[in-house]
C-alpha cells in the first residue's frame, strides 16, 4: 500500500515539476521567443557603435517584423529617433519598450506565483504519504518502509530548496533606468514638463546615481521655477553620494541666495 501510494506522488511530482533537479522554472520564461532576433540584434548594436546609424536603423526595423513588442528593438530605435530630433516618433518607441517589459514582468510574477502553488500542492501530497508511513507500527522504521521514508524526505527537502530559491533575487524584467531617463528626455523635448519629472523620478528608483537623471530633474523644477523644489533635489542627491552638475548647482544656489535676500 505504502509503495503504491509513494508511486502516485511521484508521477504527480513528475507532472508538476518536469525537471528532475526540481530546478526554479527558467528565469528567462517569456523571453524565448527573443532568440530568433538574437543574432539580428548583435548586428545592429555592432553597427550603432560602428556609427552606420541607417544601417542600424533598418536592422532594427527588422527584428520588429519578427516580434512587433521587441522591447530592446523598440528601445534603439528609440535612441535612433530622439537623436534626429524626431522626439514623438522617440517617444511612442520608448512607450512601446516600457510596456513590453511591463507585460513580461507581470506574467513572469504569474507564472512565479503557479510555481509555487505546484510545489506546495506536491509538497502536501509527498507530506500525507510519509505521515501516514510514519503512524503505522513502528514508526516507519521497519527494513520495507525505510527506502520509501528516504524517498519522501529526500523529495521534501528538494521541494523545499526549489522553492526557496526559485524567483529569487532582482527581477528579470525590470525596466532599467535608461529607458525611464529616455522617456523621460523625449517629454521634456515635448514640453511635458511635469511628465518629464516623473519619468526621471522613475529612472531614480531603478538607479539612485543615475546622475544625469538628478541632474535633469534640477535643471526641469529650476526652469519652473520651483527653487524649492531644485535645492531640495540638490540635497537628495547629495544624501545619495551623487554630485549635481557644479554650473547649474551654482546657479540654483545663487537664484536661492538672491531670493532669501529679498
Amino acid at each position: 500500500m505504502m509503495k503504491s501510494k509513494l508511486l502516485v506522488g511521484m508521477v504527480l511530482l513528475g507532472a508538476l515539476l518536469p525537471s528532475s533537479t526540481l530546478r526554479a522554472v527558467s528565469p528567462e520564461m517569456g523571453y524565448e521567443k527573443y532568440a530568433t532576433t538574437k543574432d539580428l540584434m548583435q548586428k545592429g548594436v555592432l553597427l550603432l557603435n560602428e556609427r552606420k546609424l541607417n544601417d542600424a536603423k533598418a536592422t532594427f526595423e527588422q527584428c520588429l517584423k519578427q516580434i512587433p513588442d521587441h522591447y530592446e528593438a523598440h528601445f534603439f530605435l528609440g535612441e535612433l529617433a530622439y537623436e534626429n530630433r524626431n522626439y514623438a516618433t522617440a517617444l511612442d518607441h520608448i512607450q512601446v519598450a516600457i510596456r513590453s517589459l511591463e507585460t513580461m514582468g507581470k506574467a513572469y510574477d504569474q507564472q512565479s506565483l503557479e510555481y509555487q502553488k505546484r510545489i506546495a500542492e506536491t509538497r502536501r501530497f509527498i507530506q500525507l504519504s510519509l505521515d501516514s508511513i510514519m503512524n503505522v507500527e513502528g514508526g516507519g522504521s521497519g527494513a520495507c518502509h525505510a527506502p520509501t521514508v528516504a524517498d519522501d524526505r529526500q523529495a521534501l527537502q528538494q521541494l523545499d530548496q526549489a522553492s526557496s530559491s526559485s524567483f529569487a533575487g532582482e527581477k528579470p524584467f525590470g525596466i532599467p533606468a535608461r529607458f525611464y531617463f529616455l522617456k523621460g528626455n523625449c517629454l521634456l523635448r515635448l514640453r511635458r514638463n511635469a511628465d518629464s519629472r516623473e519619468q526621471y523620478e522613475k529612472a531614480l528608483q531603478a538607479d539612485p546615481k543615475y546622475i544625469e537623471a538628478w541632474n535633469n530633474l534640477a535643471y526641469l523644477w529650476f526652469s519652473d521655477h520651483d527653487l524649492g523644489q531644485a535645492m531640495g533635489i540638490l540635497q537628495r542627491a547629495e544624501a545619495k553620494g551623487v554630485t549635481i552638475n557644479p554650473a547649474l548647482k551654482q546657479t540654483i544656489l545663487d537664484a536661492a541666495k538672491k531670493t532669501a535676500s529679498n
